[in-house]
């Protein structure tokens, strides 16, 4: 009865630490960014056309809204819509942990509908496999007013030079093998009636 306890026991512990070690999901190509990558979520979108043209997985960890610079100057406990920006996204990544992300959501000003499915799938994704990290960000920081670079200090993340800095610097750490595309900000500003039109 021993030896089988100790059988059952070990079996358990080899399926559990392999749904540990495989339960991540592959990833080639991840691309983060605002509302112009993540909004849409149907066929057609840039990850479905970027999966059709390469044949690789593509996963879209965009989110509406988001910025590349911390707009948090004041380290506040209470902004979260921070935790989404760029830099925060990405020590998430190389941390591998998305718990400050998922916690802050359910405050999040910004939230839409896909926010929480896409952060815990971000949260299941094996980084060691993405080949490809794009970073698409832009818009919302121009519509912030943001400065573009601190000359006292490149990595200061409120600004867009050093949150761009900052973030790439992380992942070629972490992930010296992935390739990193930046992704130009399209052109975007607001007309009389209040909508965005992008070019």
């Amino acid at each position: 009865i021993i030896v089988a306890a100790v059988i059952a026991v070990c079996f358990v512990v080899s399926i559990l630490g392999t749904v540990k070690n495989n339960g991540k999901q592959t990833c080639d190509i991840l691309l983060l960014g605002d509302s112009i990558v993540g909004k849409e979520r149907d066929y057609e979108t840039v990850d479905f056309r970027i999966a059709q043209i390469t044949g690789k997985s593509v996963y879209n960890g965009a989110f509406g809204g988001s910025c590349a610079v911390s707009l948090n100057i004041d380290n506040r406990y209470d902004y979260h819509e921070d935790s989404l920006n760029l830099c925060r996204l990405v020590d998430a990544i190389c941390e591998g942990d998305f718990g400050v992300q998922l916690a802050d959501l359910p405050n999040n000003q910004f939230a839409s509908g896909y926010f929480l499915d896409s952060m815990k799938n971000l949260a299941d994704i094996d980084y060691n496999t993405v080949d490809v990290f794009v970073l698409e960000h832009g818009t919302n920081d121009y519509l912030s007013g943001c400065a573009l670079d601190n000359p006292e200090d490149e990595k200061d993340v409120h600004t867009y030079g050093g949150a761009l800095r900052y973030a790439i610097e992380r992942l070629q750490e972490k992930f010296p093998e992935a390739e990193i595309v930046l992704v130009t900000p399209v052109i975007c500003y607001l007309n009389d009636y209040g909508t965005a039109d992008q070019h």
